[in-house]
């Protein structure tokens, strides 16, 4: 894809789409796939969407930057600080839906034996 469009897709980026060319979380509150190209100036690459589809998600050529477009534009530093927000927004959610509690019945359920 980099060579035939002339992206250059960021190296943790990449990492990713080697596991995975469609991740769907949270029940699709958070959907990641490959690359698509969304301007003629191949400046920016659509990548996925975040609020149940409310808000597009790309990552700019330019800047280096990823970042989502809804009501309003949130930027993340890269990739890693896109997925700081992924992390935070589902300990969000299971701390609304189990409480507080939440870790210690992770670890009672997942937890080291």
């Amino acid at each position: 894809m980099e060579k035939t469009n002339g992206v250059k897709i960021p190296e943790m980026y990449k990492s990713w789409l080697l596991l995975t060319s469609y991740a769907r979380i949270m029940d699709g509150g958070i959907e990641l796939f490959f690359p698509e190209i969304s301007t003629p100036d191949k400046e920016d690459a659509y990548i996925g969407s975040l609020g149940y589809g409310s808000d597009s998600l790309y990552f700019s050529q330019k800047t280096r930057a990823f970042y989502a477009i809804g009501d309003d534009r949130e930027e993340y530093e890269d990739f890693l600080d896109f997925l700081t927000y992924v992390h935070v927004t589902l300990e969000d959610e299971v701390e609304e839906e189990y409480g507080e509690e939440w870790l210690e019945i992770y670890d009672e359920k997942f937890g080291n034996e």
